[in-house]
């Protein structure tokens, strides 16, 4: 089982070249597992059942990538910790969520 762990691509949106690159980069990528480990947005509002026009190439590639059964683990990050149900039902990505200190 390989598993590839990534973190903090703070992706701006639709014109940002980060983002055309981490397509790339995920059309290539052939793993067992990959752990996003937070602030893949730079802010992603979790919309209930859409995804926000700026992140589809990613969001695209990220769906491509489960389809071919890579499993998807998520730890959200304080940019993107509204993730919604895209993530939890279309990727079927496993998130974990850690509760904040008062």
């Amino acid at each position: 089982m390989t598993t590839v762990m990534v973190s903090d691509a703070h992706l701006e949106g639709i014109d940002d070249p980060n983002q055309v690159a981490m397509v790339k980069w995920l059309d290539a990528l052939r793993v067992s597992r990959l752990c996003i480990l937070g602030d893949l947005f730079h802010h992603w509002w979790g919309f209930q059942g859409a995804v926000m026009d700026d992140y589809v190439p990613v969001c695209a590639a990220l769906l491509r990538l489960v389809s071919h059964g890579t499993r998807l683990h998520v730890v959200p990050g304080n940019h993107d910790f509204a993730l919604g149900p895209f993530f939890r039902h279309t990727l079927r990505a496993t998130l974990f969520l850690v509760p904040c200190a008062a």
